[in-house]
């Protein structure tokens, strides 16, 4: 009987030690029902728990010292890095003119991107998108030609260098809207993502009133075997933003210069050409520069609706 007893004990601290995870209460049970048909006396159930908790608590130490060693071991910017995506379905019915007939298409529309600080003060983002590569104004997919696979392409990839407070700049293909400041859509589409280089400031003057700088050059084309040019665009952007209570106001010029599009040559027939074009040429005709002004008035919340 002893002998029996001691392979039971034996192979109940095997089971109970090498089983895991265990349930403490499971345990309990078992070796209560042991004792009490007499097969183990108190003092070796109290021994099996005893080692069973101490062989547990081991287990749960060694697995939280393996997975901190797992994280620690990946470099930091990929343990910072941010996935970020979206899909978008819609039908899309349009009537223009009640003389013409309505127009409707099912469209799609699909994001995926990263984002990750390399060290403190970079950051790198990459991004893809569905769309035309042919239209830079929309992300949107039209579902047509008989099933056919959509395009998808490089949305943004770009790096971010912010030295201190109110001060960045970046380069590559990015968002706009950090480093240009546009209240409508009259001049630049939401889904355009320039290319080149981008300089953003921003100084505050009083509690109120911060005034900001952007300024950048972003390439429009590059030079072809025929055609030499270099097209690309400058700008500088100015103005004040300013809030008091419930109302804020954000005011802005800013002044585009374009260099290399005079002598451009260009496709006539493959749309609508907006600037003049040199006689029995297909070569522009000039360099065009603009000045831009925009103005916006904000309230917080004026008819004290819950948010």
């Amino acid at each position: 009987m002893k002998t029996f007893k001691a392979f039971l004990l034996g192979v109940l601290v095997f089971s109970l030690t090498f089983t895991m995870p265990v349930y403490a209460s499971e345990v309990d049970i078992l070796v209560d029902k042991l004792v009490e048909k007499g097969l183990l006396t108190d003092l070796e159930g109290d021994m099996i728990l005893a080692e069973t908790r101490r062989e547990a608590r081991r287990q749960d130490a060694y697995s939280a010292a393996s997975s901190s060693s797992a994280s620690s071991a990946l470099p930091k910017w990929v343990q910072k890095m941010k996935l970020k995506g979206d899909f978008r379905l819609r039908f899309q019915y349009e009537r223009k003119d009640e003389d013409k007939e309505c127009r409707t298409r099912g469209r799609i529309r699909y994001r995926l991107g990263i984002e990750t600080d390399i060290v403190e003060q970079v950051k790198v983002g990459f991004g893809l998108a569905s769309g035309s590569r042919n239209d830079p104004r929309s992300t949107n997919h039209t579902m047509e030609n008989a099933f056919s696979s959509s395009d998808i392409g490089i949305d943004y990839a770009y790096v971010q260098y912010k030295p201190m407070d109110g001060i960045k700049m970046v380069g590559g293909k990015f968002k706009r809207k950090p480093y240009l400041w546009a209240p409508t859509d009259l001049l630049w589409d939401g889904d355009i993502n320039p290319e080149g280089a981008s300089f953003a400031m921003e100084h505050e003057i009083t509690d109120d009133i911060k005034g900001f700088v952007n300024t950048g050059v972003w390439i429009l084309d590059h030079e072809g075997k025929t055609d030499k040019t270099d097209p690309f665009m400058n700008y500088v952007q100015g103005g004040v933003k300013a809030e008091a209570g419930m109302f804020d106001m954000k005011l802005a010029g800013t002044y585009y210069m374009f260099n290399g599009v005079q002598g451009a040559q260009i496709n006539q027939d493959a749309g609508d050409i907006t600037n003049t074009v040199l006689p029995g040429t297909d070569n522009l005709k000039y360099d065009y520069d603009s000045v831009s002004g925009g103005l916006e008035f904000g309230f917080k919340n004026p008819f004290d609706l819950p948010v």
